[in-house]
């Protein structure tokens, strides 16, 4: 550790940011006691031991405790600032918002601007008064230094829309973190300071276990909230051309490459070099991702390397100075970060680099450990909650496996390799290419093997699937990227100038690119491309770190072998030696592998539980028995779009299920079948669909029995009387049955056909009966009291019948609809009418996914959003 006194110093800096946020349940005075009770410790241990030991109780102290207490601090300072306005702030209000644009994006529907120091003013005009307001330069500061006054030096601008009311005299602004504008229209320029108008959207928390959490993911960005159906008031017309011409040049070359290339082909190569997303093939994306391919699209610390490092090297081997050569490189690495957005595996790549190059240029060793803790550090210290992003996470793990891991298994290679090439030039003779070759072979499959290992928690936290062809697939493809980029770059720089010779220049890249695809969707088809896994615990983590921990100090028992076996004059020997000890470590080896794969891929087996998800004006529930049987009953919604894709499937994948046992489709609508649909035609394996014989043979019908079929899923069809009976769990079908009298039109009447079921589980008993109308209610054959009872129809006026309520006497009910739907559902009278019968009642529009699950003695009702026992 005192090698490496800023990669310690980062460690404990982000120990302390974690263990502070991450005890959110304790209150702040608790928090607060507990960090002091650290500071007094620290001071009496160094009082006590410094005299013993003055350099080790001195390091702990600077390098270990005052990080950890620094980034608690931290966190806590900005966590407050946060807190002071994000909960006033309210969806679809309107509010003024000032500041200055650091970033633009191209959208589907417009343009989105991200700003830097705003200030934000909620509102609170009449109706005959309009407020304006004023640039920084006129806000006069008072006591709290995040609030700030507008006096009424205002002067009137001809950009603004609205007049100044000469009867506003001050009005309280905030001010905030960064923030995200939709416009239109892309008028305004890079490094201008904007006023407007807008109102305010506020990012979503994930109402799923696997869903896409928006408010985590911008607020590691420190971005809090956006603004919609903007208009701009004023602007400064004083922009940062630098910048602005930076993005333009972004924008041309990525014409260049829409007009030369195929489209699909286009978009991968924008991403890949410029960033520029809004080209990118959803279909590549998905390909990319499944198999492991993402870090190619994203612009990382590989592609920044090439204008760095790259640059740096061939300027001097061209003659060209030390100081110049760094100059130029730095410059160069420091505007293609701007140029494709300053992501953050960019900003750790660049700030790397430099101190790379600076090292050199001033003739000191560089450390790589040190640079990753030095640039952790800051990035950290800038933005102390960018410490849950996976982009960050994947950037630094990766690059400090290859600097530990990694350099630990190659330095024999490497070793083996200088020798080879001084004992040739002492011969005068070039050396075998062909055994360099497989030395290079070795420690690219060295340093992927340590990069992959090192991620593998972290992809499954992000994706909870991996593909088993991964590491082979990185293997082909990623030494071909090199050439891609220099295509990509090449091309791009002289489509500026001119268009027709860049389609040659761009060749290559083209080519490579269709191999790309050739093979990716080659291992698409291959049996398991990707295997389900699952999201792991904070414990797995914990421990699967510590295993690499005590691999990491393996592999450098084997360096350290190796560096002796180097010493011996026989290279002969030498080889020997190391390929005894190699020998030795073998099981080791191996041993420590099984152990990581163990850890990541275990999962403990959920026994009885039921999910009702949150999945907007629909229904979608997950029961897992206690025979770990899968079951999924419906699925589907009305007003919101690619359920299936974005809320059902990340739901179970992260819970690691492989396979849904039963499909239960209680009718056709479709709030009920439109998730499944896409589920199935995502590839997932679902057994077997549930179906009722008195289903109505119409167009939805039609398309889940075809599709079913296509997809070699078995049709099972049922009727009121029959039981499927699953070890510990019993399904009782209730309804519809044949024997009853439908009418003609009854029999085209989905709803009043649903299926409808009783679901035993030990003690568990559940109605399920989707849309049923009330009328047919009294038909049910069912017990009393159940526990229970997912509310039938959304909450529909028209079902959940006092008849039946009063019936069943259900200890739990539960609600799926949406939020402010047009249907009015939950209705006021179905709710009255259940708070008659069963007090603990339940919305999904509320507080999201509602997971019941079976303690020792009891059951307990948890909320996504919140915990209800």
């Amino acid at each position: 550790m005192k090698k490496h006194p800023f990669f310690s110093m980062s460690v404990m800096f982000l120990l302390g940011i974690m263990l502070y946020e991450n005890i959110a349940f304790f209150p702040k005075i608790i928090k607060i006691s507990f960090f002091l009770s650290i500071i007094i410790v620290s001071v009496l241990f160094l009082f006590v031991f410094h005299k013993k030991s003055q350099n080790l109780s001195r390091f702990i102290i600077i390098f270990l405790i005052v990080p950890f207490l620094m980034g608690a601090f931290k966190i806590h300072k900005d966590a407050a600032f946060r807190e002071k306005y994000i909960k006033y702030l309210n969806n679809d209000e309107q509010v003024f918002a000032q500041g200055k644009i650091y970033k633009k994006e191209k959208k589907s529907k417009g343009y989105c601007y991200y700003l830097k120091n705003v200030y934000l003013k909620k509102n609170d005009w009449t109706h005959n008064s309009t407020y304006d307001l004023t640039f920084k330069k006129n806000i006069n500061i008072k006591k709290d230094k995040n609030t700030k006054v507008i006096t009424n030096n205002i002067k009137s601008s001809n950009i603004s829309a609205n007049k100044i009311s000469k009867n506003i005299i001050e009005t309280s602004i905030l001010k905030t973190n960064n923030i995200m504008v939709y416009v239109q229209n892309d008028y305004c320029f890079l490094g201008e300071t904007i006023l407007l108008r807008g109102n305010v959207k506020l990012f979503d928390n994930a109402r799923n276990d696997g869903n896409f959490d928006g408010q985590q993911y911008y607020f590691s960005q420190k971005i809090d909230y956006s603004i919609i159906n903007t208009w701009i008031e004023k602007r400064t017309l004083k922009s940062n051309q630098y910048l602005e011409q930076l993005y333009n040049t972004k924008n041309k070359i990525s014409f260049v490459y829409l007009l030369k290339l195929n489209y699909i082909n286009a978009g991968t190569l924008s991403n890949m070099i410029l960033g520029e997303k809004s080209y990118l093939d959803k279909q590549v994306k998905e390909i990319y991702q499944k198999l492991g391919l993402s870090h190619i699209l994203a612009i990382s610390g590989m592609h920044v390397s090439f204008f760095g490092i790259g640059l740096y090297f061939s300027l001097r081997r061209l003659g060209c100075s030390n100081k110049n050569s760094a100059l130029i490189s730095i410059f160069s690495v420091v505007t293609y970060g701007y140029l494709t957005g300053m992501s953050i595996s960019s900003i750790r790549a660049i700030g790397m680099i430099i101190l790379m190059i600076i090292a050199n240029l001033i003739g000191r060793t560089y450390d790589t450990i040190n640079s990753i803790g030095l640039m952790l550090l800051v990035i950290l210290w800038n933005n102390p909650f960018f410490y849950s992003n996976s982009g960050l996470q994947m950037s630094f793990v990766a690059v400090l496996a290859i600097a530990t891991i990694g350099k630990n298994l190659t330095y024999n290679l490497d070793k083996q390799k200088s020798r080879l090439i001084e004992k040739a030039h002492a011969n005068s003779k070039k050396p075998n290419q062909k055994t360099l070759f497989k030395i290079d072979l070795k420690k690219k499959i060295l340093m992927s093997f340590s990069i992959q290992i090192a991620t593998i928690p972290i992809i499954l936290n992000s994706y909870y699937e991996i593909s088993p062809y991964s590491f082979l697939i990185n293997l082909i493809l990623l030494p071909l990227l090199e050439y891609i980029f220099v295509s990509g770059v090449a091309g791009g720089l002289i489509g500026l100038i001119t268009l027709s010779f860049s389609r040659i220049v761009l060749m290559p890249a083209d080519i490579l690119l269709n191999l790309y695809s050739l093979v990716g969707n080659l291992f698409m088809k291959f049996p398991y491309s990707t295997v389900i896994v699952g999201k792991l615990s904070i414990w797995q983590l914990v421990v699967y770190y510590i295993v690499i921990f005590l691999f990491y100090l393996m592999t450098s028992s084997y360096r350290e072998n190796a560096k002796e076996n180097s010493n011996f004059s026989d290279m002969r020997t030498s080889n020997k030696g190391v390929k005894n000890h190699l020998k030795d470590n073998n099981k080791k080896f191996a041993v420590y592998i099984i152990i990581l794969f163990f850890i990541a891929f275990f999962r403990k087996p959920l026994g009885f539980e039921v999910d009702i998800l949150d999945i907007g004006q629909g229904d979608a529930t997950f029961v897992s028995t206690s025979s770990k049987y899968n079951l999924f009953i419906d699925g589907g919604s009305t007003d919101e779009k690619e359920i299936g894709k974005y809320k059902i499937l990340p739901f179970l994948k992260s819970r690691g299920i492989k396979k849904i046992d039963y499909w239960f489709i209680s009718h056709g609508d479709a709030d009920h079948i439109s998730g499944f649909l896409e589920v199935l035609e995502e590839g997932y394996d679902v057994r077997n669909l549930v179906l009722s014989s008195m289903m109505p043979k119409d167009e939805a019908y039609d398309k889940i029995v075809q599709l079913a079929k296509m997809k070699k899923v078995k049709i099972i069809y049922v009727e009121g009387g029959d039981k499927l009976c699953l070890k510990d769990t019993e399904i009782q079908i209730l309804y519809p049955t044949k024997k009853a009298d439908f009418t003609e039109e009854e029999l085209k009447d989905r709803n009043l056909l649903s299926l409808s079921f009783i679901l035993k589980d030990k003690e568990f008993t559940g109605l399920f009966a989707g849309d049923l109308n009330g009328e047919k209610e009294k038909e049910l054959n069912i017990e009393s009291n159940l526990f229970f009872y997912k509310a039938i129809h959304h909450g529909s006026k028209f079902s959940n019948t006092s008849d039946l309520l009063k019936k069943i006497k259900p200890k739990v009910t539960t609600v799926s609809c949406g939020k402010n739907n047009r249907y009015g559902h939950p209705n006021k009278e179905a709710i009255s009418r259940i708070r008659k019968e069963c007090v603990n009642i339940f919305y999904t529009m509320e507080g999201g996914q509602i997971k019941i699950r079976k303690n020792k003695s009891s059951f307990v009702v948890k909320q996504k959003l919140s915990v209800i026992k």
